[in-house]
Parts: C-alpha cells; sequence; structure tokens
C-alpha cells in the first residue's frame, strides 16, 4: 500500500512540473528506491510459532499460536487455516480464546462440522513492535497419524500481509517393544530386581500401556512373578522381584501383545552346602604325580570346580609333595589327603584314601559284551481293496525278531497320496519277541490307479542302516455298482425294473387262471347237479 501511495505522488508532480526526460527517470528512480525502503522498515516483520508440534491421535488438544512483532508496524489481524480433507478440516476445531481487547470470527466449508478458518481482528493498536500474543484454541486431533500443516497470516496496520505454515505431527505411540533391566550378573537363589518398560515406535516410554506380560526363562528352576496386567499409574514401567536357580549363562523372556524382549544373565553358584574331593587315582606306585580335583555343590545342586581356591593336605608320614593341585607319591602305605575350600567365613573339608604301592595290580581286562541282534518284520496282506468313494482300515503288524526291546517305533509309507492314507498310531515300543499292531486308513474319493504302498518301519533309537524292516502292499480302488458312468446305470437299473415287473404280471396271471380253474368253473357244475 506504501509503494502504491508514494507511485500516485510521484505522478501527480509528473503531471504538474514541466521536466525533462532525463530529470523524471531521476526522481522517479528515488521514489521507487525510498518507497521500498519505508516498505520494508514500516512493515511488521512477523515469527509465529504453534505448540504442540506432536498430538495423539482422537484426543482433545488446546492449541496455542504465538505470534511475535520482531520489529515494523503493529499487526492487527491474525488468521489461522487447520489442515483438510477436502471440505472437512482435521483438526476439528471445538473452543476458540481472544485475547483482550481481540474478536474472532469463523469460516465453514458447506457441509462441514466444524470451521476451516479462524480470523482474529482487533480495532486497537493490535500487536506492537517487540511484543508477541498468544491466540488459544482447542480442537479433536484426527484418528490417523501423520504430518500436517496448519497455514497462518499476519496483516499489519498498513495492510502489509506475512504468512507461513507451521508442521504438526499427530503421532499413534504402539506397542513396539519392552526395555528390560536387569543385573549381568547374580548368584543362585538370590532374589533381584528385573525392570520392564513398554516402549513406542520412537523408543519412548508408552505411559499409556495397560497390556499383560509374561515372563519365561531357560532356568527350569526360576521363580518368576505371574501374569502382570500393567496399570495407568504405572506410566508404562514396573519392577519385579526373580530368583534364578541353576548355574550357567541363562535368558528371560518377558512378552505381552505380540512383542518380545529377552535378556542375558549369568548365574553363578549359590550358597555351598558341601564339597567333594576327587582322586584322579586312588592308587598309585612312589614318585606318581596324583592329580587332586575339589568341587563345591550349592543348595540346588550346581557344581563347581574350586580346586584352585581350596587347601590340600596329607599324612606327614606319606612324604611325598603337595603344590598346585596336585601330589607327588613318596612312602609306600595307605595315606589319607584332605581338601578344604574357604567360602567368605565358611569352611568345608573332605578327605580321601590313596594306596601307594611298590608294584601296581596288573588291570583286569573284561571282555567286551557281544552286540545284541536288533531286527523286525513287517507282517500284513499283500492286497488290499478299497472301493472308490469309501474308507477302508486294515491292520500291519510289526514284530520284534531281534534280542533286545525296541522303543519308538513307526511306520511310514511311500507310493500313496499322504491326505488319503494316514498310520496310527504315529509310535510304539516293541518288546523283545513282541509285536505291535498298527492300523493303516485309506480313503479313496478320487479314481486312483492301483499302487504299490512300501510301509517301512524305524526306531528312532537306531540307525535306518542298523534297524529297519519294510513291506509291499498293492493298493487296488475297486468302482462299485453305483460308480458306473450315469446314462449306464439308468439304463442297468431299467432294465432290471422291467424285467422284475415283468416276472411279477406273469405269476399274477398265473395265479387268477388257478384260481378261476378251480373255483369259478366249479361253481356252475354245482348248480347243474342240483
Amino acid at each position: 500500500m506504501f509503494l502504491i501511495f508514494n507511485l500516485i505522488f510521484f505522478l501527480r508532480i509528473v503531471l504538474t512540473m514541466q521536466l525533462h526526460s532525463r530529470e523524471t527517470l531521476l526522481i522517479s528512480a528515488f521514489l521507487v528506491s525510498m518507497s521500498i525502503l519505508l516498505s520494508s522498515v514500516f512493515a511488521a516483520v512477523v515469527e509465529v510459532s504453534l505448540v504442540p508440534l506432536q498430538t495423539s491421535p482422537d484426543k482433545s488438544v488446546e492449541f496455542s499460536l504465538s505470534v511475535g512483532n520482531l520489529a515494523g508496524d503493529n499487526i492487527n489481524k491474525v488468521e489461522l487455516i487447520v489442515p483438510q480433507d477436502g471440505i472437512i478440516p482435521l483438526y476439528l476445531i471445538k473452543e476458540i480464546g481472544s485475547p483482550a481487547g481481540w474478536t474472532y470470527e469463523t469460516r465453514y466449508s458447506v457441509g462441514a462440522p466444524a470451521p476451516f478458518r479462524i480470523i482474529w481482528s482487533t480495532a486497537d493498536s493490535g500487536v506492537s513492535s517487540g511484543k508477541s500474543l498468544n491466540f488459544n484454541f482447542v480442537t479433536s486431533s484426527p484418528t490417523a497419524g501423520g504430518d500436517y500443516e496448519f497455514e497462518w497470516k499476519a496483516v499489519d496496520l498498513r495492510g502489509e500481509e506475512d504468512f507461513g505454515k507451521v508442521k504438526v505431527t499427530n503421532f499413534n505411540p504402539t506397542l513396539t517393544s519392552f526395555e528390560v533391566k536387569v543385573p549381568n550378573s547374580t548368584s543362585a537363589g538370590k532374589e533381584f530386581e528385573l525392570s520392564v518398560a513398554a516402549l513406542d515406535q520412537n523408543g519412548n516410554r508408552k505411559q499409556d500401556y495397560t497390556g499383560t506380560v509374561k515372563f519365561s526363562s531357560s532356568d527350569p528352576l526360576a521363580v518368576l512373578p505371574s501374569d502382570y496386567t500393567f496399570q495407568l499409574a504405572d506410566n508404562g514401567v514396573k519392577t519385579f522381584k526373580i530368583k534364578l536357580k541353576t548355574a550357567g549363562a541363562h535368558h528371560l523372556n518377558v512378552a505381552g501383545d505380540g512383542v518380545q524382549k529377552s535378556v542375558d544373565m549369568d548365574v553363578q553358584q549359590g550358597e555351598v552346602s558341601s564339597v567333594e574331593l576327587k582322586l584322579i587315582n586312588d592308587t598309585a606306585a612312589p614318585n606318581t604325580v596324583i592329580e587332586l580335583g575339589m568341587l563345591s555343590t550349592d543348595v540346588y545342586g550346581n557344581v563347581k570346580d574350586v580346586t584352585k581356591d581350596s587347601d590340600f593336605e596329607v599324612d606327614k608320614e606319606a612324604g611325598g609333595k603337595l603344590a598346585n593341585g596336585t601330589y607327588t607319591t613318596d612312602v609306600v602305605g595307605k595315606w589319607t589327603i584332605v581338601g578344604t575350600y574357604t567360602k567368605s567365613v565358611n569352611k568345608f573339608s573332605d578327605g580321601a584314601l590313596l594306596t601307594v604301592l611298590i608294584e601296581l595290580p596288573k588291570p583286569v581286562e573284561t571282555p567286551p559284551e557281544p552286540e545284541k541282534k536288533v531286527s523286525m518284520e513287517i507282517v500284513s496282506d499283500d492286497l488290499v481293496e478299497v472301493q472308490f468313494n469309501s474308507t477302508k482300515l486294515f491292520s500291519l503288524t510289526v514284530k520284534n525278531t531281534g534280542e533286545e526291546d525296541i522303543s519308538d517305533v513307526t511306520v511310514t509309507f511311500t507310493g500313496f497320496p499322504d491326505k488319503w492314507m494316514s498310520v496310527s498310531p504315529s509310535s510304539a515300543d516293541i518288546d523283545e519277541g513282541k509285536s505291535h499292531r498298527f492300523t493303516v486308513t485309506v480313503s479313496a474319493p478320487e479314481h486312483v490307479e492301483p499302487a504299490d504302498v512300501e510301509f517301512i518301519a524305524l526306531s528312532r533309537e537306531h540307525s535306518s542302516d542298523k534297524l529297519n524292516a519294510s513291506k509291499m502292499v498293492k493298493i487296488n480302488v475297486t468302482e462299485s455298482e453305483l460308480s458306473e458312468p450315469s446314462s449306464g446305470t439308468g439304463r442297468l437299473i431299467l432294465s432290471k425294473n422291467l424285467t422284475y415287473l415283468g416276472i411279477a404280471i406273469v405269476v399274477a396271471v398265473v395265479l387268477i387262471i388257478l384260481f378261476w380253474a378251480l373255483f369259478l368253473k366249479e361253481e356252475p357244475k354245482k348248480k347243474k347237479s342240483e
């Protein structure tokens, strides 16, 4: 507006003064430059922000639009346009507030449930340079997540406009993972804390999580919490008490709503209950190195080698040398070796007897036991006929013909569709000299050519090379009279019915003739004789 005013003023000067063309051009350039300069000086420099920039789907949101006048003319009009889908506002405006001295009006699209534009204005001085003002309004957020743009426009007293856009993210936090915190290691039977936090797809805590979590562990003796349903008061995080009792590397698993998280832990031996001294040899010749071993056992049965942490003693009369978990024998005789293991303030001891001989007895060689023979065979009919479109059961008998019991025997087959044949039971144990009957169920819902089916018996206890049995059975699918082609069947049934009808008519005629001959013809004779 200011630029137009200067241009009009310049034209009036040109029309009222007798100026040379060169002077006119110089004056015009000067006035235009001054107009641009003055316009830039007096036009408002606007800074706009919108809070919040992130919303949750289908929630009531109170926005605050902050309009700041960094420099220039006063701002007396502010407009805001909410994002739309066609004519439908995505953020439905429910309430609008106005700063003191300001009023607002709205604009609707035809058929829209809420306004898409808010216009704040004031008749006062407005937002002066160096000042800012907040314009508040309440909306319902969209149900769909995504990024949406709000458009704004600010107008100063001279009518100069500044405008821009603000992006708001409608974020739908969903459970994506769990954050599980535990100590790196623990002792068997010692209670520790496990922290579970529900996280959304951005890795932030999902504070409104109310799902149910379940706990599991690779430790069969673990003492785990019961299934837990999160409450809103938990704010998406909960701490639980857990005990692991089996030494070694174990994992803990937390699962809920299709999400699971595992963490690994190292479980050390728990409270020691006893120790045991182990000798590699309990009989040796003089000057023989004997390795000593010390094993500790805790209250949960976890065993640990504590040889390096143990002290050993031997009878003084035995002589020899103890060093680094070994004993070098010396004097012939029977001697006691004692090992002591100290855990905290508790001491645990155990002893073993070592016999030192001048000459060691020769070992007695025990001949190996002969390997027992394992074998089996399948007994069944060679031919099985199955009527088309029906089901038939027949038996396979598996005999244990070997010299030992056979466990986990299964029967499989090849050469026939799996979906039409099954064998039960799935497996069986067969003692030596005994048999077991397997039932085969066969159906033929479609026409099948005669098939040679091989039944194979195997045991998971033995390799197939060592133990197997097989039997070939021919499966023949026969067709009943009702399964013949429809035209032939119709003629056959019709011809049979006609035959039976003809026979019935002949028999009836014969009976009528006999009746007439025997009874009706005798009646006139009786009347004549009378």
